[in-house]
């Protein structure tokens, strides 16, 4: 009778292994956005001073290592590609878990979308699939996932078991995961991008921008979070994009809730002169800059945050060394995307790439 029961308890044991290993092979996320939570998760408690906070703008529109070589404060993006603003309040509470920043900059993109943006599931799963299993996670679930929709945020792998035809982006996926478990590092702190660069003009405006009444619901959630962390400083921003804002009214109507609370908007959309960006040769896409619109966004910017925060943090030379040796790692990467750049090689930079 026992060696039945251990028989049985081997089996269940082995089952929950194997299926584990699917689990995690077949897991196909965004790279970019799994380099990004991952890695905050790994950054000393507190050594943040600024946070750079929203979708796909964030991790490809500020450079945090050129940041801290040339201002010395310590930074990251914290950029969830394509995640959806009701997700926003669980974004915060994982930042806020470890970090208490001088400034949180917030990229305003997310605000802007139609409500139909909101049922995109996949977007939401990119999200809450990285999350640690904890209170925050289930918390979401229930608060911000259709009830009907629930039990397969509890049970992913009905999510992903389709991914088994996609084998080559598995194994990537996988590969940067286990990269990030083993290092519990990340050297270029959240930044990624494409090394390609538009070449022309955009032949029309920007992507429908809406301030719809679900983006005013979430943007009042996220504000009251803010006032809630008691964070002392918070900067929303809408980062340089090619195409040209088609509603005006939208924007307005945004930065009014944003100002209502006490907190500041800029709009660099098109701000080329002002930034020293080249619409042409500065963004891969419509609304992503590449490496040396970065590059130019991050030391403009950058000198406009430390002067009007008065962020000059003194770090111990613990940090210093550290730091100096994450933007070290992290140029190599950079004179890649520089050389891809010009090639027009369409090349993914991100963490743990294969160089």
């Amino acid at each position: 009778m026992k060696k039945k029961i251990f028989g049985y308890i081997s089996f269940v044991l082995i089952f929950c292994v194997l299926l584990t290993g699917v689990y995690f092979f077949l897991k196909l996320t965004d790279i970019n956005t799994l380099v990004s939570s991952k890695g905050y998760s790994y950054e000393k408690e507190n050594d943040l001073d600024v946070v750079f906070f929203g979708q796909s703008e964030v991790y490809t529109g500020f450079v945090p290592t050129i940041a801290w070589e040339k201002f010395g404060f310590t930074s990251f993006d914290y950029g969830m590609s394509g995640m959806p603003a009701s997700m926003y309040m669980s974004a915060l509470d994982e930042v806020m878990k470890t970090q208490n920043p001088k400034l949180l900059v917030v990229e305003v993109t997310a605000f802007t979308k139609e409500d139909e943006y909101y049922d995109r599931t996949g977007k939401m799963h990119i999200w809450i699939d990285n999350l640690p299993y904890s209170e925050n996670r289930v918390d979401t679930i229930k608060k911000y996932v259709p009830e009907d929709q629930q039990s397969e945020y509890y049970r992913p792998i009905s999510t992903y078991h389709q991914n088994w035809k996609l084998p080559e982006h598995c194994l990537k996926s996988l590969g940067t995961r286990v990269l990030l478990e083993t290092n519990k590092h990340c050297s270029l702190k959240g930044y990624a991008s494409v090394a390609n660069y538009m070449g022309v003009k955009p032949a029309h405006h920007d992507n429908k921008l809406t301030f719809g009444a679900k983006d005013e619901e979430y943007l009042r959630q996220f504000l009251d979070k803010c006032k809630s962390y008691n964070i002392e400083n918070v900067m929303f921003v809408r980062f340089p994009h090619a195409r040209k804002i088609p509603n005006k009214k939208a924007m307005h109507k945004l930065k009014g809730v944003i100002e209502e609370y006490g907190y500041e908007y800029f709009n660099y959309n098109r701000e080329y002169k002002l930034t020293g960006i080249n619409q042409k040769k500065d963004f891969y896409n419509n609304d992503h800059m590449n490496f040396f619109g970065a590059e130019k966004f991050t030391l403009f910017f950058g000198d406009y945050i430390q002067k009007k925060y008065n962020i000059y943090p003194e770090h111990d030379k613990e940090c210093v060394d550290r730091w100096n040796e994450d933007a070290k790692i992290a140029n190599e990467y950079y004179d890649i995307a520089r050389e891809g750049i010009r090639k027009r090689t369409n090349k993914r930079i991100f963490e743990y790439m294969m160089k």
